[in-house]
């Protein structure tokens, strides 16, 4: 897991950990000691040891063209992965709400992009795969 001498990469680092992996970013957020990666069928939480060497966790997925991932690297994680395949959500939402395992909830706005990295309101641990994520349009439907 991400040690405490950990910090997070540079965007050269990043740079090279895409490359490496073969990953095209969607979304990148960058925090104290790691960032988080949403690729199009893929999470990673990466960090850069002591060494400058590449500590990470990730998974992937085989995606679809009609769906909405709900994602993080690993089951309890302070944050959820939105990653939207439907251009009709894509194009339409104007607006989502994330509703949290433990019912706490955020609402963020949508700019067209295709993923988004949301934060727990409280930074909890939370059971990403028990995330519902709801999507409005501009008459709040």
């Amino acid at each position: 897991m991400i040690g405490r001498f950990n910090r997070t990469p540079t965007e050269q680092e990043l740079e090279r950990f895409l490359s490496t992996e073969g990953v095209k970013a969607l979304a990148v957020k960058n925090y104290k000691d790691h960032a988080i990666i949403l690729g199009d069928a893929s999470v990673y939480t990466l960090s850069i040891t002591a060494d400058n060497e590449f500590q990470y966790v990730g998974s992937s997925w085989s995606g679809g063209p009609d769906r909405i991932d709900i994602t993080a690297a690993t089951q309890k994680t302070p944050f959820v992965g939105v990653i939207i395949h439907r251009d009709d959500v894509l194009e339409q939402g104007n607006k989502m709400k994330i509703t949290f395992e433990d019912g706490n909830s955020v609402e963020e706005s949508m700019n067209h992009e295709k993923a988004y990295i949301v934060d727990h309101p409280l930074e909890k641990l939370t059971n990403s795969s028990k995330a519902i994520v709801e999507v409005f349009n501009d008459e709040a439907k």
